[in-house]
Order: C-alpha cells, then sequence, then structure tokens
C-alpha cells in the first residue's frame, strides 16, 4: 500500500470538498462545457442562480484550483484550469493507492 502524507491528504480534501456541492458542480460544468472562458453574468443565465451566489461559488472553485479568473477592465472571464483535468483523477488513484496516483496543483 501506498500511504499518502498528511499535506497532500489535506490539499486533495479541500479539491474534494469544493466539489461537495451541487450548485458548484453545475457552475464547474458550466464553465467547463460552455467555455472557453465565461463571464459571470453569462455563467449566472447557464446556471440559473442569482449573481451573489454563483460569484460565491466560483470564489470557492478559484480557491481550490479548479477554476481560472482573467480580468479585463471590469469583465471578469472564467476557464478551467487544465491542470485539474490530470491531478483530481491522480488524487483519486493516490488515496485508493492505485499505481500513478501523484497530484500536486500548487
Amino acid at each position: 500500500m501506498n500511504w499518502i502524507a498528511r499535506t497532500d491528504a489535506e490539499e486533495w480534501a479541500t479539491w474534494f470538498r469544493a466539489l461537495s456541492d451541487p450548485t458548484r458542480l453545475q457552475v464547474l460544468n458550466a464553465i467547463a462545457a460552455s467555455g472557453p472562458e465565461l463571464t459571470i453574468g453569462e455563467l449566472v443565465a447557464l446556471v440559473d442562480v442569482g449573481q451573489s451566489t454563483v460569484s460565491h461559488h466560483v470564489g470557492l472553485l478559484v480557491d481550490a484550483g479548479y477554476v481560472l479568473q482573467k480580468r479585463e477592465g471590469t469583465t471578469t472571464r472564467l476557464s478551467v484550469d487544465p491542470d485539474c483535468l490530470t491531478d483530481l483523477p491522480a488524487a483519486a488513484r493516490a488515496i485508493l493507492g492505485e499505481p500513478g496516483g501523484r497530484a500536486t496543483r500548487r
């Protein structure tokens, strides 16, 4: 069995916690499926949730490393961080003790 370090477990728990809310999953999916970049306003229209709620969830997804923000004047453009497409599955493999399970996004 490959034991995971406490620091990895803490980081990966943050990643999985960010995915533990249905609205955040919808927000992340909308950004991924409708990209390459979306504004908050476009995102609000897609997920049918209020702007402040969408902004809150986007902030948590940014903090967890799933979403990237790019400011253009007064507009913020959102995109999925491509690293999460490899790092999240690698973390899951490491947690389950499978080979090839190394993930470090930060």
